[in-house]
């Protein structure tokens, strides 16, 4: 199953990700985060299905990209990994620059 991130740089406007993709960076994510900063982006990358369409407001949208930002530097983050979780954290911070909600879907 694929998800559609908003705030995304694809020609729609979006990131585009299996389900197993989003849960592998999970697995790395847990492995490098306090377990504090885990549970900020857990409920988005711990592989469990969405039931619906997860929005995600501004405010919360900002503290997951600075989350992700964190991981991407840590040293034990594979290079692939940072690369996706910067670009998580982008779009996450765009949508909460622009006031709107981070759609994943």
């Amino acid at each position: 199953m694929g998800i559609n991130i908003s705030h995304g740089t694809n020609r729609y406007g979006q990131i585009y990700r299996s389900g197993s993709a989003i849960a592998a960076l999970g697995h790395q994510l847990a492995y490098v985060l306090k377990p504090s900063d885990w549970r900020t982006v857990q409920h988005l990358f711990d592989g469990k299905r969405m039931s619906d369409d997860e929005l995600i407001g501004p405010k919360e949208a900002r503290k997951i990209a600075d989350v992700l930002r964190k991981a991407a530097s840590h040293p034990k983050m594979s290079a692939d990994g940072a690369l996706d979780a910067i670009e998580f954290a982008n779009a996450a911070a765009l949508a909460a620059d622009s006031g709107e909600p981070w759609s994943w879907s």
